[in-house]
């Protein structure tokens, strides 16, 4: 189902006020680098009153021979090193230091027991720079690998941001204009599983998700020049941890490592506007999604790892990428699957794709979309995918939700959500109007609650494999790289044009920009945060709002590794008989992960069976009562008649037997009214596991986990099969109208009834029907023949029928019987066609059961309906739409066998002679992606394609859209290059 997700914030101006804020002072110097010989270097600059000079061999070795750039183009493909990275790094042991001298001299220093940080004064230089750069006392992750690897620092290395807003206008001054962030409300598949009928045709494309100005979910790419970077790195550790866990054999809520395999993709929007940055900026994105999952409050180990970079420099070369979120991902999606090698083992496998754009989008509902995925997706290769609309730093966030999606993570205000837990708190990740992210807990108990439900149903399977190879992701503040100064971080959010506006009343706790010259500054909704990491005073920087000491926001922090707590009490049994469940669960709080420490391994709950006594007779079911449950709801047919619900049985798969699938008794109308049911219950009506958690575990008739005791054929637990005598029997001739086969007692089990079709053919004229031998009424084909396989409920014992369109027609039962029944032969045809019925049952051997032959009369139910009287309808109109929900109509008679009209049919198995019909969109216009510019140099014109697309996001037939609504094609001007 679609995940729409949709959130509007204010734009905020505000006057230029005199007062400027002065940032700290640092010093400032100007590099040399000179050879050295022997492939050596020496660093020259001033700084800490004296000249540091630094003699330097090249370091690069932990990039590995498998780091490469592959770049694919239209005419062939190549591969060369590591864009510029070979070659850059650096390192001494004496003072110690490690630096990348391309684009200039960053890194980071040893002097006198302290830290200290080098890096470029300018964002954008070329990869000899060596103008001015900035020195300064480092704090944590500014130097602190510097005693350790060189590899351990890359160029403009970053780390963890808080989440910002898009502008989708910047108004003019003094006016307060409207503006989007975070993320749109999302409908997952499990919010709306309460309102989904089985019969009933979806609205939107499967598992599509969008997220407002914060998140879109969307796929799409093309063939061309494409940038491929793959950076490695071994990872160790195995899946199973120490727990010896193996997929093919999965442990039931067992908390284990996951490890999910990403590829990010930046098309070529992103590589105009962050140019040689591009590749930090994606990391520092993952970095911060990467340390939001490591927060023990989402209850799991999950680790992001980025195994693969794709960077399209030709925009011919990728997805095409509109403002259609929808389409974009569909084009993403089937784009990357090129890209992601089929063995889970292969080192550049991953388990998801991501595409970063600058574009701007449009949902479903609106074009306050910042994020596009499908939800619950992370081991379907074709649709684990999502898109992010790209707005700098705040990325980070959409991209974390997004991500939470695919891991079929719903908003915390879906109807599961508040079911369980009530309303939520707005400063959670997954929050559907996101404010501000409580960094201390970013996940809600809703959040880690699905999550751990997920991962134990075995839908994250894929997720257990340890990636062989890893891109290492910054570990700093962003605030402390030159890319996200605060003149950047206005441009990335707001625009180009935008830089920082000074006001000392905000610092740290709001961002305000300007358009140079304008007298209006600008933020978003008033929880705008300068970057972690930003300098906000001497020797301090911003830190979640506030400006704090460096060491408070960088400082060293030890890595805490969680470890279990004390089991808890055993919780109360889910059922009061018939065998139920109790749990005793256990938390990773002793003490708690803490600074990317280990989340614990190992089981984390216990469960056991309790009141396995048997209940009192009832004439239902454990499954049938919780259907039940349901009848006092709003739930009518068309004419208002409340309808009764029943379990459902035949045709749903296996993996779904541990929800609470239901059906209208009489009709073919079912409701998944439950995610799972009620724990003990069994799994189906043939089977002695139960549910626990949604999953189905091994139980024994004698109610108990693990038990392998069997009914035997007698139908009791645990017996030898002694108790009871077998009856079985056939019928080969018959007469017009119901024949009595044979009378099965109560208490009898393992019925088994087949009635083989004459010559093979389906329809020969022969029907087996059941009639209760207590008050003569039909339980199966008394008043019209079922042509459709069934379940037959009688006092919470089920009766399987094959139907009766298949040449052997089947009923059977392996339960006791809880009454009487009569099973028929229905002929309804004059010619004479030999039935082949067998029938088998077993009896207990203290019942005195006469055997009696067969009966061959003229039953008194020809007098009924079903012979004399019966319902002919005809074919359905046409519907009266084609789109947007229509009607469907037929002629409904009741006919006597001569074909004239008669009153004598049941009203209550009237067919229906009216239902929706064309529920899916009507297909719309939408603009696509601009065409080339008429002219290679000098201003010339281009204009945007317009659609017609179906609710898939794929492009129709423009006759299927409505001509009246189409939209103008408005040229714009282009200029590429001055002649």
């Amino acid at each position: 189902m679609a995940n729409i997700c949709i959130q509007v914030f204010a734009l905020i101006l505000m006057p230029l006020y005199p007062g400027v804020l002065g940032l700290p002072s640092r010093e400032v110097t100007m590099p040399e680098v000179m050879p050295a010989g022997h492939g050596n270097l020496t660093l020259r600059f001033y700084a800490l009153g004296r000249y540091m000079e630094f003699n330097l061999s090249l370091d690069d070795t932990f990039l590995g021979p498998a780091l490469h750039i592959r770049h694919i183009g239209r005419t062939g493909g190549n591969e060369e090193g590591m864009d510029g990275l070979r070659g850059c790094f650096y390192s001494s042991q004496e003072p110690l230091a490690a630096f990348s001298l391309c684009r200039g001299v960053q890194g980071a220093f040893l002097y006198r027991q302290d830290n200290y940080i080098i890096q470029p004064m300018e964002k954008r230089m070329g990869r000899e720079y060596l103008g001015q750069h900035l020195v300064f006392k480092a704090t944590n992750g500014d130097a602190r690998n510097v005693a350790t690897k060189t590899g351990d620092i890359l160029p403009h290395e970053t780390g963890n941001q808080d989440r910002g807003m898009k502008s989708k206008s910047t108004g003019v001054p003094g006016q307060v204009t409207k503006t989007s962030r975070g993320r749109k409300q999302n409908i997952t598949a499990n919010e709306s599983q309460e309102d989904n009928q089985g019969s009933h045709s979806p609205t939107k494309p499967s598992g599509w998700l969008e997220e407002s100005k914060g998140t879109k979910h969307s796929q799409s790419w093309k063939d061309g020049t494409v940038t491929w970077s793959i950076f490695g790195k071994p990872v160790s550790g195995t899946a199973g941890g120490t727990d010896d866990f193996h997929p093919s054999r999965r442990r039931r809520f067992v908390s284990v490592d996951r490890f999910v395999e990403i590829m990010l993709v930046a098309d070529n929007s992103m590589v105009r506007f962050y140019g040689e940055d591009l590749k930090l900026h994606l990391l520092t994105l993952m970095s911060v999604a990467a340390r939001i999952y490591k927060h023990p409050s989402l209850r799991n180990s999950v680790s992001l790892v980025v195994v693969k970079v794709l960077v399209i420099e030709d925009e011919e070369a990728g997805p095409e990428v509109s403002d259609n979120g929808g389409l974009t991902l569909r084009n993403f999606c089937n784009w990357q699957q090129s890209f992601n090698p089929p063995n889970d083992r292969h080192s550049e496998h991953y388990d998801t794709a991501i595409l970063l754009t600058r574009q701007d989008f449009c949902g479903h509902k609106s074009c306050d979309t910042l994020g596009v995925a499908d939800i619950g997706t992370v081991c379907d290769p074709n649709k684990s995918c999502s898109v992010i609309e790209d707005d700098g730093l705040q990325a980070a966030y959409t991209l974390a939700h997004e991500l939470a999606h695919v891991l079929s993570i719903p908003h915390d205000n879906s109807k599961n959500c508040e079911k369980v837990f009530g309303e939520l708190g707005k400063n959670y990740l997954m929050a559907p109007l996101f404010i501000q992210l409580n960094k201390s807990v970013p996940w809600s108990p809703c959040s880690a609650k699905h999550l751990t439900e997920f991962f134990d149903s075995g839908h994250g399977d894929c997720l257990l494999d340890a990636p062989s190879m890893s891109l290492e992701l910054p570990e700093e503040p962003p605030g402390s790289s030159s890319l996200y100064d605060l003149d950047s971080q206005c441009r990335q959010i707001f625009g180009k044009e935008f830089s920082y506006c000074p006001n000392s009343r905000y610092v740290c706790a709001q961002l305000w920009c300007k358009i140079e010259g304008e007298q209006v500054c600008h933020t978003k909704n008033g929880t705008l945060h300068w970057a972690d990491g930003t300098s906000c005073a001497e020797g301090r920087v911003c830190g979640d709002g506030i400006c704090l000491d460096e060491e408070d926001v960088a400082g060293p922090k030890v890595m805490v590794d969680g470890n279990w707590g004390n089991w808890g009490s055993w919780g109360e049994c889910s059922r009061t008989c018939g065998g139920g469940v109790q749990f005793s669960y256990r938390e990773c709080d002793d003490p708690e992960p803490q600074n990317g420490g280990k989340y614990c391994k190992g089981q984390r709950v216990m469960y056991e069976s309790c009141n396995t006594q048997e209940c009192q007779e009832q004439e239902q079911s454990f499954r049938d009562q919780q259907c039940e449950t349901y009848n006092r709801y709003n739930n009518t047919d068309g004419e208002g008649r409340l309808l009764e619900w029943i379990p459902k049985y035949s045709g749903v798969s296996p993996r779904d037997r541990c929800k609470l699938v239901c059906q209208a008794r009489g009709r073919s109308e079912f409701k998944v009214f439950q995610p799972k049911v009620v724990d003990g219950t069994l799994c189906g009506p043939e089977s002695l596991s139960i549910c626990v958690q949604g999953q189905c575990l091994k139980a024994g008739c004698d109610h108990v986990l693990g038990s392998s005791k069997k009914v035997d054929k007698c139908g009791v637990c645990g017996g030898d099969g002694s108790s009871c005598r077998k009856i079985s029997g056939s019928l080969n001739k018959s007469k017009f109208g119901y024949t009595d086969i044979v009378t099965i007692p109560a208490g009898a089990t393992n019925i088994d009834v087949k009635q083989r079709s004459h010559r093979g053919v389906i329809y020969d004229g022969n029907y087996l029907a059941i009639k209760r031998t207590a008050d003569d009424t039909y339980l199966l084909n008394g008043d019209v023949v079922s042509s459709v396989e069934q379940d037959l409920h009688l006092k919470g014992t089920i009766l399987k029928y094959s139907g009766s369109s298949t040449t052997l027609e089947r009923i059977q039962s392996f339960q006791p019987l809880p009454e009487g029944l009569t099973i028929q032969l229905l002929r309804v045809v004059e010619e004479v066609v030999p039935p082949k019925v067998k029938y088998m049952f077993y009896v207990p051997k203290t019942l005195q059961y006469p055997k009696t032959k067969p009966k061959e009369k003229l039953s008194h139910h020809l007098l009924r309906p079903l012979l004399t009287s019966r319902w002919v309808f005809g074919d359905w109109s046409p519907c009266s739409k084609t789109c947007g929900s229509g009607w469907q109509r037929r002629n409904v008679e009741c006919q006597n066998v001569e074909g004239g009209a008669s009153d004598q049919c049941s009203p209550e198995l009237r067919p229906e002679d009216i239902r929706h019909c064309a529920d899916l969109p009507c297909p719309m216009w939408t603009a696509a992606a601009w065409t080339q510019c008429s002219q290679t140099c000098g201003e010339g014109v281009r204009t945007q394609r317009i659609l017609c697309i179906d609710y898939t996001g794929k492009e129709a037939d423009e006759e299927k859209c409505d001509p009246r609504k189409r939209l103008p094609e408005v040229p714009s001007p282009c200029l590429l290059v001055e002649c």
